[in-house]
């Protein structure tokens, strides 16, 4: 029996076999800081090729200038880096007041990344057109801040809201 089902995902340059998994980096709810994640997962990129990390967690590291040498190494060495919001993390750190898309703009013209996810809106208007018009309108902002890096949004919504 045939299969359509993709084998691979283009993002940008970079090509990811299908299904993949990206061990996640995150302040939250783990025995490590980040930079000390940062430094295992870039040392084993012969293992696991990918890793996602929080731009939150990049941009409260205690030591930034460290955090994007090892991110450095690790895409020198193949790895690819997808970045995450950090919207997750400033949620369970009680920061959602002060963690801002200008904010996460700031971390990705800081760090390197392959890819990123969109800082994405956590409570999203109940209108659909006004929902869409965010979406885009942050994508814009997200795309122009990350320079050539390819953006993907995340949209949240129920099932009745979205088509």
């Amino acid at each position: 029996m045939e299969s359509n089902r993709l084998v691979t995902l283009s993002l940008g340059t970079r090509t990811l076999p299908l299904p993949v998994y990206f061990p996640s980096i995150s302040s939250v709810k783990t025995a490590l800081r980040p930079t000390e994640y940062l430094r295992l997962l870039s040392l084993l990129t012969n293992l696991n090729s990918q890793f996602l990390i929080s731009a939150f967690d990049l941009a409260t590291a205690e030591n930034p200038e460290a955090s994007e040498k090892l991110l450095c190494s690790a895409g020198n060495s193949g790895a690819i880096i997808l970045m995450d919001s950090g919207n997750y993390e400033s949620f369970w750190k009680d920061a959602k007041a002060t963690w801002t898309q200008e904010a996460f703009h700031d971390v990705l013209r800081t760090f390197s990344c392959d890819f990123t996810f969109a800082f994405d809106e956590q409570e999203p208007p109940a209108n659909a057109e006004e929902h869409t018009a965010l979406i885009v309108s942050r994508l814009r902002e997200d795309q122009n801040a990350s320079g050539s890096r390819t953006v993907i949004p995340i949209i949240h919504g129920t099932a009745e809201q979205l088509p």
